[in-house]
């Protein structure tokens, strides 16, 4: 019996390191929109995107901050038109395997 619970941790620890890791997918961007909101301490750029695989479609957005102290907090800049190679997470899209950048929240998903 403990040996039969020693295994199920294992593939339940597994599991979920491959759900933390994402898996690679090769995502096209349909279209990206960005719209800015100005604050007395910066600005805040809304960008919106929508990409697919070949089965699935994704509208996510991400939200950068350019504050008036210099401070910084990026999104990965994806084009409209283009292919990325990316990590797709339960809740989020990384597109920052070649740089470094925020991810981009899946707002939804729908199959093709």
């Amino acid at each position: 019996m403990a040996v039969l619970l020693c295994v199920l941790g294992l593939l339940l620890s597994e599991t979920a390191g491959i759900a933390q890791e994402g898996r690679t997918e090769t995502l096209h961007v349909r279209k990206v929109q960005a719209k800015d909101e100005s604050e007395a301490k910066g600005v805040w750029t809304h960008i919106t995107a929508t990409v697919e695989d070949r089965t699935v479609r994704y509208e996510i957005k991400c939200d950068e901050w350019h504050g008036t102290d210099g401070s910084v907090h990026e999104c990965v800049h994806i084009e409209a038109g283009r292919d990325y190679v990316a990590k797709v997470f339960p809740a989020a899209i990384d597109f920052g395997a070649k740089t470094y950048g925020l991810m981009y929240v899946i707002e939804s998903e729908s199959q093709k």
